[in-house]
């Protein structure tokens, strides 16, 4: 199979096969055109560079980019994505050739581009302020990891049309067929041919086809600045000439710029709108020395975003569609998400990548009581051996960094060896607060393991004496595939349902419930949409109602049920939910039982 790659990737793993440590793998030709239905139109998502459809590849939802034999960019993609790993850059899973084209196989994201959605939001439709904050916070996430990676790395097409999102939400970067890396320990990059998408590159580079951090940062500013006003920095007049709608409404080099976004942000509603305006008018400026660094740009929309707190994020969206005054500044990331991580009980710090597993299971538990813990070899010496390749142990250290959970979660690094969190370096000795879902990467520009921070808060206490309601009933857990239900308090596997009450069912809806059954393995955790069912329990019938409002299936009394299909449980019926595998086999992995009774504990 190595004999039909192109020439530069077949040197480049025989010279130095150990670049991949989690390798994307070779499909043939005929795997790709059986997954996307002989390449099928109905299957296309776009065009650009080459065309992408969507593919089922061994039960795996993908996407497949095909791209001309000529394309002398197909190879420093692949290298490019095979070495610099990281939640907020798509994976790439594979490559193919074929006599005619190149193909490329990324991971699928289903939640569409952010150029879609702020069309889309031209006619009305939703996109809130929230996802847009936490989308550029996540893109910056992503974009810093490269160009503080040793080598440096540069994307060189920073645009809205090249941020996706997965269908959880989680913003990656796409398209890296204009990426280069730098050589050695050199600042900038310099090309011969200036590419890129008018309106968006920086015009220091197009004058001189210096790529460097500041000029990255210029195009990132001009994506905020779109997600603010929602006008196109380019566009092709009638008589095709670029023009520049955006520059010219908001004229940022000029006295009053800040103003001016100000006057013509598509909703002016939304806290924090002044400083999201404030930053991205700095990253444009045409002063490079002046523009932030993307450290700084990731600290400074961290910030904006809540703490990447996506619990904060809905309680500011839920403020905007009940009409609530919003809270300022301060009050956003101050005292709201102190009072919230003043609740914190467990600290979870479970394995998001490993380049041993393609699904990594492991986990590190840390209770409040706990005031500090130490991580690295030492003290977790069987969780790192088992998650890190052998030859990749030596970059973590024997105690790498140290976890304080007073007053807030905040980590201290204490090693000489490479660490992240979200993309940003830190510094030997440095410490900083870490929030729900933050990732910590431990290694260079090639991470010898990616982990997630997840937060969990107490459980409530049930009170006492206990209400009673008529007619209530609940859905009991009675397997799990990750612990043993029997050993779990009534109330940790408990879903309460009322008569009458419609609600909705989901990662979103009982964290914590969740979190308890699955314990926070991320693996079995897809499987549970944000909101995957509407549930409603009939008072005439005593059943439930069930509606599967996930693309992830369920079963409901042995029958399948799929997106939009309703079902009905009576007392002592069963709701399962499915994992489906690369087999297309369906694995159930968490079931409840539906106990009705008199009178329930509420």
């Amino acid at each position: 199979m190595v004999g039909q790659l192109p020439q530069g990737i077949r040197r480049w793993f025989t010279e130095d096969a150990r670049q991949l440590s989690c390798s994307p793998s070779e499909y043939c030709y005929q795997d790709l055109h059986d997954a996307t239905g002989g390449f099928s139109t109905a299957n296309r998502l776009g065009s650009g560079a080459g065309s992408v459809y969507r593919g089922l590849l061994r039960g795996t939802k993908v996407a497949v980019k095909a791209i001309a034999l000529d394309e002398e960019n197909f190879e420093e993609e692949v290298r490019l994505l095979s070495r610099f790993r990281h939640p907020n850059l798509v994976c790439l899973l594979g490559w193919a050739t074929s006599q005619h084209e190149q193909y490329l196989i990324y991971e699928f994201l289903a939640g569409g581009d952010l150029h879609h959605h702020l069309e889309l939001s031209k006619t009305g439709a939703p996109f809130a302020a929230s996802t847009r904050v936490s989308a550029a916070f996540q893109a910056a996430c992503g974009l810093s990891y490269m160009v503080n990676s040793t080598p440096k790395a540069f994307h060189r097409d920073i645009k809205p049309a090249n941020i996706l999102l997965d269908r959880n939400g989680t913003a990656k970067m796409v398209d890296f067929g204009l990426s280069g890396t730098v050589k050695d320990h050199q600042a900038h990059l310099t090309v011969d041919r200036i590419s890129g998408t008018p309106g968006y590159a920086c015009p220091f580079y197009i004058q001189t086809g210096q790529v460097s951090e500041r000029s990255e940062v210029y195009s990132f500013g001009t994506v905020l600045l779109e997600l603010i006003v929602n006008q196109p920095p380019a566009l092709m007049d009638e008589r095709g000439s670029i023009v520049y709608p955006m520059l010219q409404t908001i004229q940022p080099a000029s006295p009053g710029a800040l103003d001016r976004v100000l006057k013509h942000a598509e909703d002016a509603r939304w806290s924090l709108l002044q400083d999201f305006a404030a930053l991205a008018l700095k990253c444009v400026d045409m002063n490079a020395d002046r523009r932030p660094l993307f450290e700084e740009v990731v600290t400074a929309l961290r910030r904006i975003s809540g703490h990447s707190s996506a619990r904060e994020l809905r309680i500011e969206a839920s403020h905007k569609a009940s009409g609530k005054p919003d809270k300022m500044g301060a009050q956003v990331s101050g005292a709201s998400s102190h009072r919230r991580e003043a609740q914190v009980a467990e600290l979870r710090l479970f394995c998001a990548w490993s380049p041993t597993t393609a699904s990594p299971q492991g986990c590190i538990t840390f209770k409040a009581d706990c005031q500090e813990a130490c991580v690295g070899r030492q003290h977790q010496p069987e969780f790192f051996e088992r998650l890190v390749e052998k030859e990749s142990l030596g970059m973590i250290s024997r105690t790498h960094f140290k976890i304080c959970m007073r007053p807030t979660p905040s980590i201290s690094k204490l090693s000489a060896n490479p660490m992240l969190a979200n993309g940003v370096p830190l510094q030997q000795g440095s410490m900083m607060p870490i929030h729900d879902n933050t990732f910590l990467s431990l290694g260079s520009s090639d991470p010898a393991i990616v982990l997630c921070v997840r937060l969990r808060a107490p459980e409530r206490p049930i009170a006492a004496p206990c209400r009673q309601r008529p007619g209530v009933a609940a859905l009991h857990c009675v397997k799990s595939i990750c612990t043993d239900v029997q050993q779990l308090p009534q109330e940790a596997k408990m879903i309460v349902l009322a008569c009458g009450r419609t609600m909705e069912v989901g990662r979103q809806h009982q964290i914590a419930l969740f979190d308890k059954l699955l314990q926070a393995n991320l693996s079995w955790l897809t499987f549970i949409s944000r909101t995957h069912l509407k549930v409603c329990l009939c008072q005439a019938e005593l059943c439930l109602q069930v509606e599967n409002l996930s693309s992830n299936p369920v079963m409901v009394n042995g029958r399948p049920l799929r997106k939009s299909q309703t079902g009905k449980i009576a007392a002592g019926g069963r709701l399962a939910f499915l994992a489906k595998g690369q087999d297309q086999k369906e694995t159930t992995f968490l079931e409840f039982n539906l106990h009705v009774a008199d009178t329930l504990c509420m």
